[in-house]
């Protein structure tokens, strides 16, 4: 699948805060089940990064 450079895609956040990775999204980071990513809070907008990625 190609995706474009930049998109948007809005998710629910769940009773107990949980939210599921759009697989868009989980491709871009190349993050699977069991994997970890990391958030970053910069004032307030927020990144998820691949934790494996991000660590190096």
């Amino acid at each position: 699948m190609m995706l474009p450079k930049a998109f948007d895609i809005h998710v629910k956040v769940m009773a107990n805060g949980r939210i599921t990775i759009p697989k868009a999204v989980r491709d871009v980071l190349g993050v699977s089940s069991g994997d970890q990513v990391t958030f970053i809070v910069e004032g307030n907008a927020v990144r998820m990064v691949n934790s494996a990625v991000y660590s190096m």
